[in-house]
């Protein structure tokens, strides 16, 4: 014993350590045979400092003076078995941690040690060497101070030029272990906390900062899967459907609080990077599809960006020859030409190559393709919706589908505009031969086997091309008119002549037209008849389908790969050519139908702080990028809630409401002048915007081009601003106003997503973070801590809020007045709105309004009446005071800590009860009555009086029979008791396993509780009986059998409301039990009429106490009786 504990105190003795530091020393190299001594050695040494650091100085002072750890180093070189690389980093990591002398810490960070050992070279492919490895480096980072932090970067002047540890570590980020994806967070955090300048500007600069940007294409993709997962049409509303939205958005709220903790250590770049990859990688691809840009807009976005809409508006009119600006409008003119021509394919681009300006192009091709009033296009659409199914698609692709062929579907809710006609020009050649050449064939052209488009085109290249040897000089403007005019009449007949016979009714139509049509809207009207055939009739006889401008064009956000050496050429027939050396339909043949999914295939910029997306190993083109509004919503109210922060906030605001800010600074210049500007400027809430930077591209291009969000939402506000139906001032609901942006989703009839978009404007509008100007635009009463220069640009523009209060409030009282009503979840969250924006002082209901929740309030009233009737009101008190706190505590709940998941789980689970007469559904509708009476008796004394009831006002139920005996005995009777059978009716009942037995019937019914008993009678009592069987009189529903006048059937509830209440309301109930059904045997038809009587009385009794309990909550007037008693 004496030689143990000697041998145990001899080990930590210096002499020891220096005999085990000489046998390190002696190993030449590591392999299969030694591993395990070398081990031992290893792990001698680290015992050793260990003890040495705190109780024996001598002892780490031979460490240094030895230096061990330079063996540590050359152990990892001379090694040829990787079993030894595991145990030295966890050795070392446990010497590390333990270190408390900051003189030991400084030594073991010198010397490029720990660098050479985080360098080496390692085989992480086995084992759980990754895990020791970063389990190493996280016991680095939290030792490393600002003192000892220069030992472990590598400098050039005052750069830090590499950091071996932090970018070592960075590779193990997105690993698919959680506990390693732990550890190199709290690395980087111990690392950013250090707060060191030259440090902060190595990570926020690449390639260091592309950590950030794959965090947040990771965040990205977790939020497309809990999509999936919120829009699956596999499962529905179910238990493991929940479980695993609430595991996504656990993932995803992990990710959202690390970077609360990167941006809440105060330094500005830090904070700076995070969001701008968040807003440019996220937020704006979240947030843009959400402006509900029509087509038109979608199809101008491209030249938006490049800021040329004033060409194909029309607005930036050719200058006079003599004006030096002459030539840039010309070349940039030719310029925004040659994208409309290359994006038509070239049977349709060559009717528009003699046209001189954009606009003409753009508003020729607007008459001519036009398909807005197109019924065909929308019926065939209509069965493509009708006839898809998912089969071998995925739940994404199938889901995508259906909503780009409800977005083609909404295009056609557009009104159909007059465009303008087109100016054409004329040429003074004098080839006479020529012209005859040219007459001759458009004689004998006809339609054959071309298409109409085609064969439409081909005319209108032959008119173009004789319009050029037109050089009459007319008298007069009169003369010119009627000439072109009969040219034009002379076409149209040229044009219908030559059309196959199948298009003879649509020609004759077109002839009987007074006056005759032009000749583009003579060839709409065919083009679309023909449309209407290929749709309407059999493959066999109908045309080739055409492909308009909308479905040919390419993709307008990328130039061809080639662009730059794209010239003009001269073909040999001897008339000017496409633009492209290419045909356009092959670079870009899909412009529009890409272009509608542009803003959710938007890529960040690869600017000095965000990195570009390759890293990840993908394509980079983000065409699957579409999730759905309720989820944007939900990720950016998570976002803003977690995360926070005055960048990320006034960035969100500056998306959503930039429209709006622009209208109130026009209104207030008109109103105030340049001086306005003074009372609210919304230019530092635009410098946020100024760092969001988006790449759009596309896959067949090479290039690439960077837009500024802030520009792109100037110059698509300034088309907005034009189209009046844009206006977002709310007017009288008889007039129909389109509200621009995400005040269009406040009053939609998807619940989940109104009620999602307003509480984004909520979080928003009451985060302390946001500027005085969007603050001033969201305020939701109007004077919310505003200061006097608020109050003042507030009198001038007002708050969006508080224009769409009344709106909004009787868009919320129109949810609660459904019918039939909308789930209690839904109502309850709706309920909770209401509460938070009347709690706004200044906010009040209308009479209108008030006269829509009374009118609410009386129906959820009548629901609970109903349920008096229903097999579950023994219940209703019970459950009136189980939910009565629930429904104060959610309606009092803040919006800080409120979680937006809410909005998923009414976007998956809206479907109405089932109406089953199952009592485990009947009890449903029971509980769904009671949550919305409560509601509304909540929020009607908070309409009225401004505070929530603490408690229900309930009668208490007296025992009226209280002196019987036999009725106390037999109401609390258990299974196996003894009961009098004073009242009993003899019967008999047959059970599956126990045959028949005669028994008899008990009912009995004292208070609000009510039971029916089978007994036998006992066998040495004549007047007492043993219970057998027990059922609760509610529900029972007696019936006589009408063959059996003996027989009566009873429905007994087999669902136990208190089981469920245990697992919680939301648990879902699997193979759900029938009610039980039992049948009851009489020896007389009169026997059996008694006991049916019998029971009808006892449950009416039971009854008239439920009623008499719940009658103060039933009264016309219970809020005022409330209210006298409590002295108002």
């Amino acid at each position: 014993m004496w030689r143990l504990l000697w041998r145990s105190i001899d080990r930590f003795s210096l002499q020891h350590f220096k005999s085990v530091i000489t046998e390190l020393r002696h190993i030449k190299v590591v392999d299969e045979q030694n591993k395990d001594a070398v081990v031992d050695i290893l792990q001698s040494i680290v015992e050793i400092v260990t003890y040495g650091d705190r109780q024996d100085p001598l002892i780490f002072e031979c460490f240094m003076e030895y230096q061990v750890l330079a063996e540590f180093v050359r152990v990892l070189k001379i090694s040829r078995s990787s079993t030894v690389e595991a145990p030295l980093l966890q050795y070392l990591s446990i010497m590390i941690q333990n270190m408390d002398s900051e003189h030991a810490i400084y030594y073991c960070l010198s010397n490029d040690y720990i660098n050479n050992i985080v360098e080496h070279q390692y085989n992480f492919d086995a084992g759980d060497l990754a895990l020791y490895y970063v389990s190493f480096l996280r016991a680095v980072s939290s030792k490393i101070s600002r003192d000892t932090l220069c030992l472990l970067v590598k400098v050039n002047g005052d750069a830090v030029v590499s950091f071996p540890m932090y970018s070592k570590a960075l590779k193990f980020a997105q690993h698919e272990e959680k506990m390693i994806q732990t550890a190199i967070r709290a690395l980087t955090l111990n690392i950013y906390n250090i707060c060191d300048d030259n440090v902060y500007q190595f990570v926020t600069t690449p390639p260091a900062s592309i950590y950030f940007s794959d965090l947040v294409y990771n965040l990205r993709d977790q939020c497309l899967q809990l999509d999936a997962l919120v829009h699956s049409t596999e499962e529905k509303c179910t238990r493991k459907k929940n479980e695993d939205i609430f595991l996504k958005t656990d993932e995803i709220i992990d990710n959202l609080y690390y970077f609360k903790d990167v941006v809440s250590v105060g330094e500005l770049r830090l904070s700076r990077v995070v969001t701008q990859n968040l807003l440019s990688v996220l937020i704006s691809p979240l947030l843009l599809p959400l402006l509900k840009l029509g087509e038109d807009k979608t199809v101008k976005l491209y030249i938006t960006g490049r800021g040329k809409i004033e060409y194909i508006s029309g607005r930036k009119q050719v200058p006079a020859t003599t004006d030096s600006s002459c030539d840039h409008w010309l070349q940039e003119n030719s310029m925004v030409m040659s994208w409309l021509i290359n994006s038509m394919t070239p049977d349709v681009a060559v009717g528009f190559l003699l046209y001189e300006t954009t606009h003409e192009i753009w508003e020729a091709a607007k008459e001519t393709y036009s398909t807005s009033d197109n019924v065909a296009e929308q019926f065939d659409i209509g069965n493509k919706i009708h006839s898809l199914r998912q089969a071998e698609l995925s739940v994404t692709q199938y889901y995508n589908t259906l909503t780009r062929y409800w977005q083609r579907l909404d295009l056609f809710d557009n009104t159909h505009e007059i465009w303008e006609a087109a100016k054409e020009t004329y040429s003074t050649s004098d080839n006479v031969a020529e012209q005859f050449d040219i007459g001759n064939k458009i004689h004998s052209l006809r339609q054959a086997e071309l298409s109409v488009t085609q064969y439409y085109n081909t005319l209108t290249r032959y008119w173009q091309r004789l319009d050029l040897f037109d050089n009459h000089k007319w008298s007069s403007s009169a003369d010119a008119t009627l000439y072109k005019q009969i040219t034009t009449q002379r076409r149209v007949f040229q044009f219908l002549y030559g059309l196959n016979s199948d298009l003879d009714a649509v020609k004759g139509r077109i002839i009987a037209m007074k006056p005759l049509p032009s000749l583009r809207k003579a060839f709409s009207k065919v083009w679309k008849e023909d449309s209407r055939r290929v749709v309407m009739l059999p493959p066999s006889h109908s045309l080739q389908p055409l492909r308009s401008l909308k479905d040919t064009c390419w993709k307008l956000y990328c130039k061809p790969a080639n662009w730059k050496s794209q010239r003009l050429r001269a073909p040999s027939d001897g008339h000017t050519n496409l633009v492209s050396n290419e045909p356009a339909g092959q670079n870009l043949g899909k412009q529009i139908e890409d272009l509608q999914r542009l803003l959710s295939q938007l890529k960040p910029s690869d600017d000095s702080n965000l990195a570009s997306p390759t890293s990840k190993g993908s394509s980079g083109f983000l065409g699957s990028y579409n999730i759905s509004a309720v989820t944007s919503l939900y990720i950016v109210s998570r976002l803003l809630q977690v995360v926070g922060g005055k960048h990320l906030i006034n960035g969100v605001a500056g998306l959503l409401l930039y429209h709006h800010m622009a209208l109130c600074q026009r209104d207030a210049i008109a109103t105030n002048g340049d001086t306005a500007g003074d009372k609210g400027d919304a230019s530092p809430l635009l410098h946020f915007l100024n760092d969001i930077r988006i790449k759009i591209f596309g896959p067949e291009a090479g290039g690439e081009e960077e837009i500024n969000i802030n520009y792109l939402l100037q110059q698509l506000n300034e088309h907005t601003s034009s189209n009046s139906h844009y206006d977002g001032t709310p007017r009288d609901d008889n007039v129909h106003v389109e509200r621009f942006g995400i005040f269009t989703y406040l009053f939609s009839d998807n619940h989940s997503i109104s009620l999602a978009s307003l509480f984004l404007l909520l979080t928003l509008a009451e985060n302390k973070d946001l500027e005085h100007y969007p603050a001033s635009l969201l305020r939701m009463n109007r004077s919310q801590g505003l200061t006097k220069c608020e109050s003042d640009f507030a009198e001038v523009d007002g708050s969006i809020l508080v224009r769409f209060m009344p709106q909004i409030l009787k868009a919320l009282l129109k949810v609660l007045a459904r019918q039939p009503p909308v789930s209690s979840p839904i109502q309850w969250h709706t309920g909770w709105f209401l509460r938070k924006l009347l709690q706004c002082e200044g906010n009040m209901l209308t009479d209108d309004n008030v006269h829509l929740f009374n009118t609410s309030f009386e129906q959820s009233r009548d629901c609970l009446r109903k349920e008096l009737d229903a097999c579950w009101f023994d219940h209703i008190p019970d459950t009136i005071g189980h939910e009565w706190g629930s429904c104060k505590k959610a309606l009092e709940l803040q919006s800080q800590v409120k979680d937006p998941i809410f909005t998923l789980e009414l976007a998956i689970c809206q479907q109405t009860i089932d109406g089953s007469s199952n009592s485990y559904f009947a009890w449903q509708r029971m509980v769904e009555a009671v949550k919305g009476f409560i509601l509304h008796i909540q929020l009607k004394a908070f309409i009225f009086t401004g505070c929530l009831l603490e408690k229900p006002s309930l009668n208490s139920w007296s025992n009226g029979d209280s002196g019987k005996t036999s009725s106390r005995d037999t109401s609390s009777a258990s299974f196996g008791s003894e009961v009098s059978l004073v009242s009993g009716i003899p019967c008999r009942i047959a059970f599956s396993y126990a045959g028949v037995r005669d028994v008899y019937l008990v009912a009995v019914a004292r208070g609000i509780s009510g039971k029916l008993i089978l007994a036998e009678k006992h066998p040495f009592r004549s007047q007492r009986g043993v219970v057998i069987a027990i059922a609760p009189v509610a529900g029972l529903s007696p019936k006589i059998d009408e063959d059996h006048p003996t027989w009566l059937h009873l429905r007994i509830r087999d669902f136990d409301p208190d089981f469920f209440k245990a697992k919680g309301n939301q648990s879902e109930v699997s193979n759900l039990p029938a009610d039980g059904r039992w049948t009851l045997g009489f020896h007389s038809a009169k026997a059996c009429e008694t006991a049916h009587l019998v029971i009808l009385e006892e449950t009416c009794k039971q009854r008239s106490s439920v009623e008499r309990m719940l009658a103060p909550l039933l009264q016309e007037d219970y809020l005022g009786n409330i209210l006298d008693k409590k002295g108002y």
